[in-house]
């Protein structure tokens, strides 16, 4: 959710919270959740090089817009197909193919940091 490559402190601590959500409940979803999301490797920057997620493409361009807050008059943004591979992103919003986004469990992108310290 979080991280491609969570510590193993990290996933024992969300699993300690899926098994026992402080009052002896198994399989509270909302004490999992709030375990995932606000356990201090998912809220504090990782110091090593191992943290981090990656990003697919439309998500990066959605990001940008809204980091320079752009806006349009009409409000209707007319994005068109994003999805042929010889001229746009090779993906369309909410048409992933997989629960793992426009990747493969394993992408790494090659060549880049994730790959040179051999992680997912």
């Amino acid at each position: 959710m979080v991280t491609s490559n969570p510590s193993p402190a990290y996933v024992k601590r969300v699993a300690a919270a899926f098994n026992d959500n402080g009052s002896g409940v198994r399989g509270d979803m909302r004490a999992l959740w709030t375990a995932i999301l606000t356990d201090s490797e998912a809220t504090t920057p990782a110091a090593d090089k191992s943290g981090g997620k990656l990003r697919e493409p439309i998500v990066r361009i959605t990001q940008l817009i809204r980091t320079i807050e752009t806006t349009t008059s009409d409000k209707d943004w007319a994005i068109g197909n994003t999805s042929d591979p010889s001229t746009r992103l090779e993906q369309m919003p909410l048409e992933a193919p997989s629960v793992f986004n426009f990747f493969t469990p394993d992408y790494c992108r090659p060549k880049s940091q994730i790959d040179a310290l051999n992680l997912v």
